[in-house]
């Protein structure tokens, strides 16, 4: 560049600062800004209260000058073989062994609820009713999604999203009811229930395309395998396969009084204790029982054998998964404010009791009882969602009421959401199926979830 480009305008200022002036100096240019210079004694001063490795600042400079690295004694490369431990093991087998106990010792503290949590996914309708005498209580297949519900004592046959595309009718003087898919698929257990009583069958499902399953059903009707019977005046439902497939429970209602019967083909069936229904463990040596207490429905966990049970608290419609969580409901109560006073206290409120999808995570069912023994107060459930109609047009209708009636005295309205609520059954392995009355219809929904790994910090 030319010298004319160099040269600064009359009214332009240099803040280039010259090697002898300010920059060594402690003294500021008049009218200069003395920021830069503060900046610069700062920086000085921390370098000077720094320690320095004058031996590292010597070899460095010989490195820079000279072009050679500083000498230093050559040793040997480390040779492992040479450093054992006891025994005449290599010394970092004592790590490895180490390293292991210490993993074992983290997981048995942990215990199955090391790292696992569940997050709700979304909530679909899957298909509308109209009400029975018995609850709706769905059955999915888990190999082609086939869903098998009962209305009328038939069986409605559904897609894996709902759609009917056939049923299965009974004889005249039968109703079916109480479909299950066995865990392998190969069979559907149902109950027949005709004028000698009831009866609990066993159908052979054999590999066949979606649409023939009609047609398999029929089939297999006519040559199914009677697992346990029961005298009429003691109805059977809640019927549920373990997961070997080679064992179901079921629910006898005896003088108003449920038990649990345990069966299997060419056996006697079995008593297996009080209880509404039952959800077995992924291992097949636990069940989780709803039954009927003074406080109301609660859910044990008894082993198969009788000998150990534990208790998990309120709860209804367990559902154990291959994943080890299990799934129930639980009731609770919500307050909601409507309107207020001008002293600012609640005027129009309403209490709706609602039912909640909660779950704990109890693994496979091996070494349960070290679970439950380190939970002395019992295992605190988690909330996966709350299935609850909107009550908006109830809550509307009452407050025009009110208004008509010009009472203004503050008042709560009640509802029960809870009992409209009739049964959780499993889906396909990601889901639950919801069925909940809805007016004079019931309503199925898929509620999904997923699984999701913690770092140990959200567990329970």
């Amino acid at each position: 560049m030319s010298g004319e480009k160099n040269k600064l305008g009359a009214g332009e200022k240099n803040n280039v600062i010259p090697l002898g002036e300010g920059w060594h100096g402690t003294e500021s240019r008049p009218g200069e800004d003395t920021s830069l210079n503060d900046l610069v004694r700062h920086m000085r001063s921390l370098r000077d209260s720094i320690p320095v490795n004058q031996k590292l600042r010597r070899d460095l400079r010989a490195r820079l000058l000279e072009g050679v690295g500083p000498q230093t004694e050559e040793r040997p490369a480390f040779n492992y073989q040479e450093k054992r431990g006891p025994a005449g093991r290599p010394w970092w087998a004592a790590g490895l062994i180490a390293a292991a106990a210490l993993g074992i010792i983290i997981y048995i503290a942990l215990g199955p609820f090391g790292c696992r949590t569940l997050d709700g996914g979304q909530t679909a309708e899957v298909g509308r009713f109209w009400t029975g005498e018995a609850p709706l209580l769905p059955a999915v297949s888990p190999g082609d999604g086939v869903i098998v519900v009962e209305r009328g004592g038939a069986l409605l046959l559904l897609g894996r999203q709902g759609e009917q595309f056939s049923s299965v009718n009974p004889p005249p003087g039968v109703r079916y009811g109480s479909p299950c898919w066995s865990p392998d698929g190969k069979r559907l257990a149902l109950v027949r229930q005709g004028g000698s009583g009831w009866e609990i069958i066993s159908i052979e499902i054999p590999k066949v395309e979606v649409r023939d399953i009609q047609r398999t059903l029929e089939e297999g009707l006519e040559r199914a395998v009677v697992l346990a019977r029961s005298p009429a005046a003691s109805p059977v439902a809640h019927l549920s396969w373990s997961p070997g497939s080679d064992r179901i429970a079921y629910a006898v209602t005896e003088d108003s009084e449920n038990g649990i019967y345990l069966a299997a083909a060419g056996s006697e069936p079995v008593f297996f204790g009080p209880g509404a229904q039952v959800a077995w463990s992924p291992d097949g040596n636990w069940l989780a029982v709803e039954r009927e207490e003074a406080q109301g429905r609660s859910l044990r966990v008894v082993s198969i054998n009788g000998e150990a049970e534990y208790t998990l608290g309120q709860g209804t419609f367990p559902v154990w998964s291959e994943k080890g969580f299990l799934f129930f409901l639980q009731t609770s109560v919500r307050e909601k404010i409507l309107s207020y006073l001008p002293d600012g206290s609640p005027q129009f409120k309403v209490q709706i009791k609602t039912g909640e999808i909660r779950w704990v995570y109890l693994g496979s069912g091996k070494g349960l009882e070290k679970v439950f023994d380190r939970e002395p107060d019992g295992i605190e459930p988690r909330l996966l969602m709350t299935p609850d109609t909107p009550a908006g047009n109830v809550e509307l209708q009452w407050l025009k009421s009110l208004e008509l009636s010009g009472d203004r005295t503050p008042k709560t309205l009640y509802l029960d959401r809870a009992g409209e609520i009739e049964g959780l059954v499993p889906g396909d392995g990601s889901s639950l199926l919801l069925s909940r009355r809805d007016g004079g219809i019931v309503v199925i929904s898929r509620v999904g979830y997923s699984v999701r790994k913690t770092d140990g910090g959200d567990n329970q």
